[in-house]
């Protein structure tokens, strides 16, 4: 019997072997952030579409052509959500959140859906964590919230993350820029339609084309570090030496201006080269005027969002999962009938103790059960069997060592034996 239906193309199952891993993941960038000052915020996956396709001339790919947008039966144009950050802008601004004390630093943990081409670590329903501090303006705000990410990607020791900046302006210099930069593109002839298309609306996002002539005419481009005020390259500047002084390494570069078109002076991405040729992890940047295009007041603003699926792909390029692995502490071999009553007060007393326990539910042999128990990890197995039962005993043999070790029961269970 064949299946009525099989899984559609851009998306995944993630089965247990792979959940737990995320949530170790998932634990450890928690902390992270929590530790950090930061609050989690919980947003729909659906939201109406104006809530993303604000202006007609947004010249984002995911505004024009990834997103899953429908009418529901309420007559509503309705969009599974493309991204984090617009979400939790319309929610803090519903609620009156951000009219609480500033800065205001909120996470989350959340599924996105674009109809792109399916590749390496990219899919149609992806997950995302990302985090928002509003209300400043200083560049302590992109240290802050840089910070913690550089944190997180040391915590799990991946090696070959880059941290590139770049700073695309304000609405002072930028537009100077900009006719600069489209008076280039007009001039020559090489260019893909999209970039033609892309030079009359915001010709900053040719630089975001993957087709390989466009990249190349783009390196004789104007640069933009030469055309941004005083104010953006002071902000700058001031950002980099805060970087240098955390001991966080960088590189500039002018060509990085993110994908979506509500961005303001910072940009940045932490890259790798080992999924692609696009190699971006995580990416955000600094975007002043988003809260007040909501329909919020004016309120400064950073943030920025990982790529789930990417980031454990990296993980697991490196080997470095073992690293993350959370051992059963003890695992009960043997449970016989005679011995079930006794050896289920051990299992709670450890539990109880904090222990990380499981035991045989297979009713496997002895030599199966030991096999199961170095499958899961298991740092230790404790045996109590009818011989031991009638010695009052039970055994624990560590899995690394071999040694093996005789406890008291009634000991054990009264608390004059710790294990």
């Amino acid at each position: 019997m064949s299946l009525i239906s099989k899984i559609l193309r851009g998306t995944k199952d993630i089965l247990p072997e792979k959940t737990e891993e995320w949530r170790r993941v998932k634990d450890i960038l928690y902390k992270i952030f929590l530790d950090g000052g930061y609050q989690e915020i919980i947003t729909p996956t659906i939201e109406g579409t104006g809530l993303f396709k604000r202006d007609k001339d947004d010249t984002s790919d995911i505004v024009q052509k990834e997103m899953y947008s429908f009418i529901d039966k309420g007559n509503r144009d309705i969009s599974l959500k493309p991204e984090g950050t617009a979400s939790v802008v319309r929610s803090v601004v519903e609620t009156g959140l951000i009219n609480n004390s500033l800065p205001l630093k909120l996470f989350y943990f959340t599924q996105c859906f674009r109809y792109e081409k399916p590749q390496q670590g990219r899919y149609r329903e992806f997950y995302q964590f990302g985090a928002e501090l509003f209300g400043s303006e200083s560049f302590l705000a992109e240290v802050d919230i840089i910070y913690y990410i550089d944190k997180f990607f040391k915590k799990l020791e991946l090696e070959n993350i880059h941290l590139e900046i770049n700073s695309i302006g304000c609405d002072e210099c930028r537009p100077i820029y900009t006719n600069l930069l489209k008076e280039y593109i007009e001039k020559k002839d090489n260019f893909c339609v999209t970039c033609k298309t892309r030079c009359e609306t915001n010709p900053l996002r040719s630089f975001d084309c993957k087709n390989p002539i466009c990249k190349e005419v783009l390196n004789k481009a104007p640069s933009i570090n030469n055309h941004i005020c005083e104010s953006c390259k002071n902000h700058d500047k001031d950002l980099k030496q805060a970087l240098d002084g955390l001991n966080i390494s960088y590189i500039s570069n002018s060509k990085i201006v993110r994908g979506l078109d509500y961005y303001n002076k910072t940009v940045f991405e932490f890259t790798s080269r080992e999924i692609g040729a696009q190699g971006a992890i995580c990416g955000g940047g600094r975007y002043d005027k988003l809260v007040s295009e909501i329909g919020g007041k004016q309120t400064p603003a950073v943030g920025f969002g990982i790529g789930f699926e990417r980031l454990i792909m990296i993980i697991e390029h490196q080997n470095k999962q073992a690293k993350l692995a959370e051992k059963v502490d003890i695992y009960i071999a043997n449970i016989e009938k005679s011995t079930f009553e006794t050896t289920i007060k051990i299992f709670k007393k450890l539990d109880d103790d904090g222990f990380k326990v499981l035991f045989d539910i297979m009713g496997r042999s002895l030599k199966s059960q030991f096999k199961y128990a170095d499958k899961i990890c298991a740092k230790k197995v404790l045996i109590i069997g009818e011989q031991e039962m009638e010695k009052g005993i039970f055994l624990l043999k560590n899995m690394e060592t071999s040694i093996q070790e005789e406890f008291i029961i009634n000991d054990f269970l009264e608390g004059k034996t710790i294990i």
